[in-house]
């Protein structure tokens, strides 16, 4: 019944990053670190919760593959992870997740005019992605992805 009523649920996720992106011996790296503070209130008296996590992630790009149609296909590689604090890996039933992950990417962005050359980054991406948990949480991703801006 709880489902049926109106819902006045909050949750907050504050949130800071640092990224760095060093070329190393010619590849460009990647390392990611995200640091969360999460608080969710539930409504009709059920309780609340908050907690930290942190998002952890480090990959490179390769050096162009092959050419398609003129333009550049390259491949990323990542690993990652996904760290809880006890009191969200209480709820959620696990304290850490690991990922690996991969995507080819094709730049096709100057095959498409309606951008006006603004865009000349634009890719589309195949990805493929499996993860593990200390826990029995663990599958696979699979994603087209058309990517517009990249930072």
């Amino acid at each position: 019944t709880l489902f049926n009523t109106e819902s006045d649920t909050t949750l907050y996720d504050v949130y800071g990053s640092v990224v760095f992106h060093p070329a190393i011996m010619g590849y460009n790296t990647h390392f990611e670190a995200t640091l969360h503070y999460i608080d969710i209130d539930y409504d009709h008296g059920i309780d609340t919760l908050d907690g930290y996590n942190a998002d952890l992630k480090a990959g490179f790009h390769t050096h162009t593959l092959t050419t398609l149609m003129a333009l550049p296909v390259w491949a990323e590689f990542y690993v990652g992870a996904v760290l809880l604090d006890d009191d969200l890996s209480e709820i959620i039933g696990f304290d850490s997740a690991f990922s690996l992950g991969s995507s080819l990417h094709w730049k096709v962005g100057p095959m498409i005019h309606i951008f006006n050359d603004a865009f000349k980054d634009v890719d589309l991406s195949a990805n493929l992605q499996g993860t593990a948990s200390n826990s029995d949480y663990e599958g696979w991703k699979a994603s087209l992805s058309f990517n517009i801006v990249k930072f």
